[in-house]
């Protein structure tokens, strides 16, 4: 499965299944490699990719890649974050899920230090998206899968923080 590209469209990103669990993937120049997964988890999926093409993001749990090296994303409560589905266009700026035992958070990471958004329901299905200088990211999810018109959407922008899409 195929994710996403680098700007140059030189790299792509996804996941494939391998020996029986899904390990996250890059292709370069008609290459594929696999990137393997942290040592705390069965599966990797790459769901995000830098516009260089140097900076991998993805989940299960949530890592950055870069230089050959997966590292775990710091989660709350000491447990490690769900999902990294966005990356801003240098890789500063990461995006995606993480659980508290009060619920899911829209969180984000810049350089690393994690910043809680929000929250939501589930992480079910959560796509997500983040701007080339991550001052703007999206999240949009289908919490009913046979019902188009539950669609839950949610913008943050450094301006004006998190808001829901129908909001705003």
């Amino acid at each position: 499965v195929a994710r996403a590209v680098s700007a140059d469209g030189r790299v792509v990103v996804g996941y494939g299944y391998v020996s029986g669990h899904d390990e996250a993937f890059r292709w370069e120049d008609g290459v594929m490699e696999g990137l393997g997964r942290l040592s705390c988890s069965g599966f990797s999926r790459a769901y995000a990719i830098s516009a260089d093409g140097r900076v991998i993001v993805g989940g299960a749990p949530a890592f950055r890649w870069e230089n050959a090296r997966m590292d775990p994303l710091e989660g709350l409560e000491g447990r490690a974050a769900e999902l990294a589905c966005g990356v801003s266009s240098d890789g500063a700026v990461i995006a995606g899920v993480a659980y508290h035992p009060s619920g899911y958070k829209l969180v984000r990471w810049v350089h690393g230090d994690l910043e809680v958004l929000g929250s939501i329901i589930s992480p079910t299905d959560l796509r997500c998206s983040v701007s080339g200088d991550g001052s703007t990211i999206v999240w949009g999810q289908y919490p009913n899968a046979d019902d188009y018109y539950s669609t839950t959407g949610y913008i943050w922008h450094t301006t004006f923080g998190l808001v829901g899409m129908r909001d705003y």
